[in-house]
């Protein structure tokens, strides 16, 4: 499903959702960054300071969210561990980065 992700639509969506979507800003940040398979692929290294700031806003927006259930939660908290503000500070960290969000995502 990850695979087939429409952004444009995505966007729209998470953009005039009320209340705002948490697990909308969580897919969006998901789907932008790098994947195991290919974290070093120039179109996906750009798209990091997008992706990081999606999932800072999925972390904000979790805070006013009670009616997540804690699966949501935790996939929400995982992003934390996901991503870092510019493509250079994932490139350095990338290794560390898959790591605790591998650990994060287990729990």
């Amino acid at each position: 499903a990850l695979l087939a992700f429409r952004r444009a639509s995505a966007e729209v969506s998470a953009a005039t959702a009320e209340p705002p979507c948490v697990l909308c800003r969580w897919g969006e940040a998901l789907a932008l960054g790098p994947n195991l398979n290919s974290f070093d692929e120039p179109r996906l290294l750009a798209s990091i300071p997008s992706a990081f700031q999606k999932a800072q806003a999925a972390l904000q927006l979790l805070e006013s969210s009670p009616t997540l259930s804690p699966l949501e939660c935790g996939l929400v908290r995982a992003l934390k561990h996901r991503y870092l503000p510019t493509a250079a500070e994932y490139v350095m960290n990338e290794s560390r980065l898959t790591h605790s969000y591998a650990l994060e995502m287990e729990r």
